[in-house]
């Protein structure tokens, strides 16, 4: 998703955003322009088509495979983190429904992105990167 002023022209029409395949932008890229880009994976189920999140690997009994919020071995940990530990994970549908579905992000400059996406610290909010 790309957020901006309206520049003037079409940047589809122009090389290279010719391609049918990339999404219409209105107008050119220019300065304060902000964007944010987020890796998730896709599984054409569930909640945004997004692939869910699992308490840990072994959870995964559906055959297939997800993602999980925390690994074995940090499950086991003593004291167990946070977001491993049942009184803050949320479970639906053997499912974790309170953590974001983002893999990974690309954070402006001084934002460490595991904590831009900790749901323990509060609301996870994604923070875009501005064209300079």
């Amino acid at each position: 998703m790309v957020d901006g002023p309206a520049g003037p022209g079409d940047a589809f029409d122009e090389p290279p955003f010719d391609h049918p395949s990339r999404e219409r932008t209105e107008g050119l890229v220019t300065l304060d322009w902000t964007f944010i880009v987020t890796v998730a994976a896709q599984n054409g189920f569930g909640f945004y088509d997004a692939r869910q999140f699992v308490p840990v690997p072994a959870d995964d009994t559906s055959g297939g495979y997800n993602f999980a919020v925390c690994t074995a071995a940090e499950a086991a940990m003593v004291p167990e983190p946070t977001i491993c530990t049942s009184s803050f994970e949320q479970v639906s549908g053997g499912y974790v429904t309170n953590v974001p579905y983002v893999m990974d992000t690309i954070p402006p400059t001084g934002v460490n992105v595991q904590q831009e996406l900790d749901p323990t610290v509060g609301p996870v909010v994604i923070q875009g990167v501005t064209v300079p």
